[in-house]
């Protein structure tokens, strides 16, 4: 029906007194009428579900929604689940899911009627829950006890249907912290080595989940009932894991921890775990109990850590002194020769750098990469444990061929390490065997700033790697224009290459920065320089394409007439790449269709374009004269 019909009040009645489903699509307005929706859910007690909030607060609504299907219970207000006419008049109608409403709510009187008129203490809901397991979620010890002398089965595990709740009655209590539930069902005979199939983890049992929440009554519950010992190590871990979790109060957890500890539980199987997210008490409660603070968590694996790392990475800073305190090694390492030092300062822990440091931490040593500290600092931008390094003595120019501090921090464009470092005495000129400095990183990235500060402090501009490219020329070719900008002002030679008589406008017109292009141009850049192949600037153009760089030179005042070593002007090589649009540039200034080259083959412009199937240059050349 039109939002018109739905607002109409006596269509809408006439259609809920045939079904009472309809009201679900009424107007807000009518689902707030009494006499429509007392229609309605004395037709489908369900269609209480869409009647207003003050409505499903209605006793004499909601009694008739009741009486019609007891499911209906479920819509009602809060205040009417306790209503006990009303409870049993929905039991009336379906005593089983009746009994599940009264458990979970509490109401012992209304679960004992139930029971007496027949209800049935194992039926469950499409999740497998059972009036028990309701009980035990909410803490009902007294409706629990009904149950269970009524028959109720402890071992039921709810969840197969994906719903929130998983696991046994006691699993579930145990869970919640219901202590009394805990206990009533542990003297009916409740396993507490139960284990659920709906469970995250594998082989989950009460233990576990009391230990998860932190509920050492519960704990110790199970603990002198009998929980298999094979299971204390993963709840000792699970107790260290959340023990700072908001919803938790740290104290419980910590004391199943020193419970799991005097029942046997390894101290080693918990102390990453209480490591990892800095649970002090918990930490301290198991170096105690002898954990080893040496250890190293997956060794075996491409994660490994040292205890001593899996905290500074966080920032614990009172765990690492718990640790060094109890014998770590600020030395020990991963597999991959990582220190509890470089995870600090890899993740900006200074205070567990410093701590590390008073401790004996050695800040030369390297991993099997030859990573220090300090290098891993520079890398990931950490200036203030860069600062902590340089002040306890770290060299600023030591690091492998190719990794120097300095050529890490400009590499990731971090500007304050830099200039840490610089400050320091690290040499702004250092270059690795093949020539390569800090300056081409920066450029090369296009971190203007590190660049900046890296001329300031004495970087020569005209640097070149041991192929004879220059740091103009990687700017050049990246289109790093700031960074060419920088670098121009700097003195740095628009001209310069290495021997093969490349430059720098060459590499930004082949790779399309006009932007580069233009700023080399107005430094004075050679328009007409060839490589020793005898490619100019507007050959690199036209064979990649780029017409904006084409027309440019040639604004400049390029010549459209130079030839390479074999004779190809620069209309041939656009016309052998397909590249239309800078053929017909050319040829527009002027650009002979048919040049032939001299190299015996006699190649034209038409034939280069017809030997690659580019039948637009040919259209071009032949409209042209060709």
């Amino acid at each position: 029906a039109s939002e018109e019909l739905r607002a109409d009040r006596e269509v809408v009645l006439a259609a809920v007194q045939q079904d009472g489903w309809p009201l679900k699509h009424a107007s807000e307005e009518l689902r707030a009428d009494r006499e429509v929706v007392l229609a309605a859910v004395q037709q489908d007690g369900l269609a209480l579900e869409h009647a207003s909030e003050e409505l499903q607060a209605d006793r004499e609504v909601v009694l008739a929604a009741v009486q019609q299907d007891g499911l209906a219970l479920e819509w009602a207000s809060e205040e009417l689940w306790v209503d006990r006419e009303v409870v049993l008049a929905a039991a009336r109608q379906d005593r089983c899911q009746a009994l599940n409403w009264a458990c979970k709510f509490g109401h012992t009187a209304c679960a004992e009627a139930l029971l007496r008129a027949g209800a049935d203490p194992n039926a469950a809901n499409d999740d497998n829950e059972t009036a028990l397991i309701m009980a035990c979620v909410e803490g009902h010890e007294a409706c629990a006890q009904v149950l269970l002398q009524a028959g109720a089965d402890v071992e039921v595990d709810a969840g197969g249907s994906g719903g929130e709740i998983y696991g046994t009655a006691l699993m579930m209590a145990c869970f919640q912290g219901h202590a009394a539930c805990v206990q009533a069902l542990l003297q009916a005979g409740a396993n507490p080595n139960s284990t659920s199939e709906c469970s995250c983890e594998d082989d989950e049992t009460a233990l576990m989940m009391a230990c998860v929440e932190g509920h050492e009554a519960c704990a110790q519950m199970l603990l002198k009932a009998g929980a298999d010992p094979k299971s204390y190590d993963r709840a000792l871990a699970s107790a260290c894991a959340y023990a700072g979790w908001p919803c938790s109060a740290d104290d419980g957890h910590v004391a199943c921890v020193h419970a799991l500890l005097q029942a046997g539980a390894d101290p080693d199987c918990g102390l990453y775990a209480a490591l990892v997210d800095g649970h002090l008490a918990c930490v301290q409660a198991l170096l105690k109990a002898g954990a080893d603070p040496n250890r190293v968590a997956r060794e075996n694996s491409d994660f490994s850590e040292t205890m001593l790392g899996a905290t500074c990475k966080n920032g614990h800073v009172a765990c690492a002194q718990e640790l060094l305190q109890a014998g770590a090694n600020p030395e020990s390492a991963t597999s991959d020769g990582q220190t509890a030092l470089m995870v600090a300062c890899s993740c900006g822990r200074e205070a567990c750098a410093q701590v590390l440091l008073q401790a004996g931490a050695d800040l030369r040593t390297a991993s099997t990469n030859n990573e220090t500290a300090l290098m891993w600092a520079c890398a990931k931008g950490q200036e203030a444990c860069v600062q902590v390094l340089l002040q306890a003595g770290a060299e600023p120019n030591d690091g492998p061929d190719r990794g120097k501090p300095l050529m890490m921090a400009c590499c990731k464009g971090h500007v304050a390490c830099a200039q840490a470092l610089l400050q320091a005495g690290a040499d702004p000129k250092s270059a690795s065997s093949d020539g390569h400095t800090a300056l081409h990183d920066a450029c090369c990235a296009g971190h203007t700033a590190c660049a900046q500060v890296l001329l300031q402090a004495g970087a020569d501009p005209n640097g070149f790697n041991s192929e004879g490219e220059t740091v103009l020329m990687w700017a050049s070719k990246m289109g790093r224009q700031t960074c060419v900008q920088a670098l121009l002002q700097a003195g740095a030679n628009p001209n310069d290459g290495p021997d093969s008589g490349e430059t720098p406008l060459m590499m930004a017109c082949r790779e399309g920065h006009e932007a580069c292009a233009q700023e080399l141009l107005q430094a004075g850049a050679n328009l007409e320089s060839a490589t020793s192949d005898g490619v100019t600037a507007l050959m690199s153009s036209c064979f990649s394409g780029h017409e904006l760089c084409a027309r440019m030179l040639l604004q400049a005042g390029a010549a459209v007439g130079p030839v390479d070593n074999r004779g190809c002007t620069a209309l041939i090589v656009a016309c052998q790449e397909g590249q239309e649009a800078c053929a017909r540039l050319l040829l527009e200034r002027g650009a002979d269709a048919n040049h032939a080259t001299s190299d015996g083959w006699g190649l034209t412009p038409l034939m280069a374009a017809c030997i690659g199937g580019h039948e637009a240059c040919a259209q071009v050349l032949l409209q042209a004269g060709a």
